[in-house]
Parts: structure tokens; C-alpha cells; sequence
């Protein structure tokens, strides 16, 4: 059986330009392009209250009428080289919105977001997508500035968050960096990066996993065994640093090993309600309705998500009970995030209710 091996990165795959990691400083991570600081000093500045200046830079830098400065989940860049190519993944826009918001004075910090598993496949290997944003502080208030288009600044709210220092924010930058030049199989290099990402946060698991990736790569497996194990010290619900694990145990033949990560890996992951519902879709795929009803129950009672009642009205469905169906869905409108979401359940509603009008 063919073993896949597990990355942690920060929503990017490829950077546009090759640096070593040691010509990367938090100066140059943060800069700021002569042309955008003008611009700040004529568009932005002027503006007299704070939250007409949040709002402006968001639109200088983001939308057609400024900068028009999108989102690339392939690009992993300096603040700079973010608004000199127009693109950019999460990290990427944070540190440009970051470094510009404290350029007009204001209080800007790095946030890490816990968003729902998402992976992406490459040959081999699964990557795990993380996500950054930033968050101004104004006073008493506080504002989440998004770039992602799987989420808006609503949808993001929900998420939970976690203020990043500007460190941690450069050991991520060099984590990204370290699994592209993996990808790429430039393993001196690889190495490099990750090694900069530990020295910059110490406590930061993600780029401990990867390095057992890497070590793992070089047939170097106690290496890898201790890196996940330092991973999973740092951070013992880390699913990835897990499954590594779990992985590096079968392919040495330790069967015991890997059965007791395996099922610390499930217990964990039961406690996750996306988690949950990935299993309520796969027994909805097999027809399982009642089992699907049990799992997104469990996953509702953990957190309120219109999606897992979209999906706990289709099972209602199955299994016949179509009152209990029509009440999942509407809530699965009244709790859409997005106009898009709220029209696709609003659809599904209207068509069951048809449907129990002729019966």
C-alpha cells in the first residue's frame, strides 16, 4: 500500500522568486514599496476619522478601483512583492495590509484563523490549507480585514482566531517556503527554511511536521519520529503532526505503534465537527440516513453551521421525515453566510416544501 505523506502550509504552494532564507528579515518581509506609501499619504491619510481609513485602505489595496490586488493561493511573498505582483496568497495580503495600516498609525496585528479542514492533493502528497488575516484595533472595536474568496469577513467572524506576533508571522512565511521548495525537490534549500521557520518560533508545530516530512524524505526516520513527536508535544490535537506519525510507524512495520496514534487520531478528530460532518457526508453517499442524523447531530450541538443542517435536512429527507427536513433547512438559510449560500438553500427549501404540498 502506497503511504501519502502530510504538509502544513499557509494557503500557498509556489513563490514567485527564489531567496534564500537567511536574505529574509522582518524589514524586508514587512516593507513597503515607495509608490504605496504615496499613495497612503494622499488617499488615506487625509481621511480624519479611523474607520474611514480602515475601510479606504481596504479598497486602495483590494478592489478595482485601487490596486486590485487579488488573491492567489500559489504565491507566498513579501508585503512587497505582494503589491508589485498584484496577487498573493493569505499571508502574503496580511503582511501588505498589516504593514500599510501601521504605516497610517494604526494598531495592526497578524491572526491566525481555525477554518474548516481543508486539503489540497498533489501527486503524493496532501496539503493542509491554514489561513491568516489581519485584525486593526480601534479602541473598543475591533476589525477583521479578509482577502480569501472561500470566506468573507462574516463567515471569517465565526472561525476562531488568534492574535500572531510578528515572528510567528515570519516563521509561517518561511514554513510556506521550506514545503514549496519541497515541492519543487530542492531539499538543501527545503531544509534551509524550515530550520529558519523553527528558529523564529520555536513552539510552532506545523513547521516541526514538516520537517519530519523532510527528514522522513531523506530516509532519516527516528529524525522524522522525533519531529512529529515534538510536534505533537507542542500541540497534541495536531491531526497532521498525528498522521504522519501513524504513516512513519506502518511503513516501519510497528504495527502496535501505529494503531495507538491511529486511534488517538480518531478520538481527536471526533471532537471536530467538520470532521463529523465529512463523515455524515459519506454515510448520506451510502445511503446511511440515520447514521448521518447521529453524526450531525453531534456536529450542530459542537458549533452552529448552516451547512451541517443543509445536510441534516437531506438525511431527514431520506429517512422520510420531511417536517424534520423543512426545519433543518430553514435554519440552513437563516444561517448562511453568503447571498450565494442563502439563494442554493433557499432553493433547496422551496422545492421541498412543493414537494410536501402535492403529498
Amino acid at each position: 500500500m502506497r503511504m501519502r505523506s502530510w504538509l502544513t502550509l499557509v494557503l500557498g504552494l509556489f513563490t514567485v522568486q527564489c531567496v534564500r532564507a537567511e536574505q529574509v528579515r522582518m524589514e524586508d518581509f514587512l516593507a513597503l514599496p515607495v509608490p504605496l506609501q504615496s499613495a497612503l499619504d494622499t488617499r488615506i491619510k487625509p481621511l480624519k476619522r479611523r474607520t474611514d481609513q480602515v475601510t479606504a485602505l481596504h479598497q486602495l489595496l483590494y478592489s478595482a478601483a485601487g490596486f486590485n490586488i487579488i488573491y492567489n493561493n500559489q504565491r507566498t511573498q513579501t508585503a512587497s512583492e505582494a503589491f508589485y505582483s498584484r496577487s498573493g496568497n493569505c499571508l502574503s495580503l496580511a503582511a501588505l495590509y498589516v504593514a500599510s495600516a501601521r504605516y497610517l498609525g494604526m494598531d495592526a496585528r497578524f491572526q491566525a484563523v481555525e477554518i474548516p479542514f481543508q486539503w489540497l492533493q498533489r501527486d503524493k502528497t496532501m496539503y493542509y490549507l491554514g489561513h491568516v488575516n489581519a485584525l486593526v484595533k480601534l479602541g473598543h472595536n475591533r476589525v477583521t480585514a479578509e482577502f480569501l474568496g472561500a470566506f468573507t469577513a462574516d463567515e471569517s467572524a465565526k472561525f476562531k482566531s488568534t492574535e500572531m506576533s510578528d515572528a510567528e508571522a515570519l516563521a509561517r512565511y518561511y514554513n510556506n517556503l521550506g514545503v514549496e521548495a519541497m515541492v519543487r525537490q530542492e531539499s538543501g534549500q527545503a531544509f534551509d527554511y524550515l530550520q529558519a521557520a523553527i528558529e523564529k518560533n520555536k513552539k510552532y508545530a506545523d513547521a516541526w511536521v514538516n520537517l519530519g516530512v523532510w527528514y522522513k524524505a531523506q530516509q532519516r526516520g527516528l529524525d522524522a519520529e522525533q519531529a512529529y513527536l515534538t510536534a505533537v508535544h507542542l500541540d497534541r490535537k495536531n491531526t497532521s503532526a498525528l498522521s504522519n506519525l501513524m504513516v512513519l510507524y506502518q511503513s516501519q512495520g510497528r504495527t502496535q505503534m501505529a494503531e495507538q496514534v491511529a486511534d488517538k487520531l480518531h478520538q481527536h478528530r471526533l471532537k471536530n465537527p467538520y470532521y463529523l460532518a465529512s463523515l455524515a457526508e459519506r454515510a448520506l453517499q451510502a445511503k446511511d440516513y440515520s447514521g448521518a442524523v447521529i453524526l450531525l447531530k453531534k456536529a450542530v450541538k459542537k458549533q452552529e453551521e448552516g451547512h451541517f443542517y443543509q445536510l441534516l435536512g437531506q438525511a431527514y429527507f431520506g429517512l422520510g421525515e420531511k417536517s424534520k427536513s423543512q426545519m433543518a433547512l430553514e435554519k440552513s438559510v437563516a444561517l448562511a453566510a453568503s447571498p450565494q449560500d442563502k439563494t442554493l438553500r433557499s432553493g433547496k427549501l422551496a422545492a421541498l416544501r412543493n414537494l410536501s404540498a402535492k403529498h
